[in-house]
């Protein structure tokens, strides 16, 4: 809320403030949080940063984490694969992409889906 008050709501510091809080939620186990403020988070990113930026995938990729964590499986598969389509693109972050297709993998083996 301090940085709202003094950057305005759609300020990238905004957004790395709000993933931050995500992340805090995240190991409290409340995912649901978490998402809530990843998705603010994505959309500040997007409106400031564009659509291929890497702070996009990352956060993508977070969220991608916490929808796998409530079994939503076809949401997390999306956000994956969207954030090792920008990672592939821009490729300054190999790290992001072989953990985008691991945590991809590993829904392919949770819901028995490997086609």
């Amino acid at each position: 809320n301090v940085r709202k008050a003094i950057f305005g709501k759609d300020h990238v510091k905004v957004a790395s403030s709000l993933d931050d809080i995500a992340g805090i939620y995240q190991k409290l186990g409340d995912n649901v949080k978490a998402i809530r403020c990843l998705k603010e988070a994505l959309r500040v990113r997007k409106l400031t940063l564009g659509n291929e930026d890497m702070e996009v995938a990352t956060t993508l990729f977070g969220l991608g984490i916490c929808c796998a964590a409530i079994n939503e499986t076809p949401k997390a598969m999306e956000c994956y694969n969207r954030a090792l389509e920008i990672s592939a693109f821009d490729g300054s972050n190999p790290k992001l992409e072989a953990q985008a297709l691991h945590q991809i993998g590993c829904v392919h083996a949770l819901t028995c889906s490997y086609r």
